[in-house]
């Protein structure tokens, strides 16, 4: 399993490798979309033709699948959740208004730092009384 570390909304989840950043936001309960609309077309379809679910990585970009024809015109550390998969821990920002999800599961915690080779590194969540 790898991890994924939602920045803005301080979520991080667990995914099997090979999992879009797309099917990881749904398991943490992020909405990635910047309208906010969960019924959007990603959700239906995840083609990526919408462009709407763009990510900007901030660690562990190379964790994640080449960029694929949608995403070359994509600018800087930005790609597609439901395009770019996961292989390894990642740490991504969100560019909507921040939106969780109801009824999730996924913990609100999460500390994030670079080991030396620079790969993101998450710490266990903080005891609860």
């Amino acid at each position: 399993m790898v991890k994924v570390f939602f920045e803005r909304e301080g979520r991080i989840v667990e995914v099997t490798p090979g999992d879009t950043l797309l099917q990881a936001a749904r398991r943490a309960g992020v909405e990635v979309h910047r309208g906010g609309d969960a019924d959007h077309r990603c959700w239906q379809h995840d083609d990526g033709l919408c462009v709407d679910c763009a990510v900007q990585v901030k660690l562990g970009g190379a964790g994640l699948s080449e960029r694929g024809p949608l995403e070359r015109e994509l600018s800087g550390d930005l790609r597609l959740a439901c395009q770019a998969r996961v292989f390894a821990h990642v740490a991504v920002t969100t560019l909507g208004p921040v939106a969780l999800l109801p009824d999730t599961a996924a913990p609100a915690w999460g500390v994030l730092s670079r080991s030396d080779s620079g790969a993101p590194l998450f710490s266990a969540p903080p005891a609860r009384d």
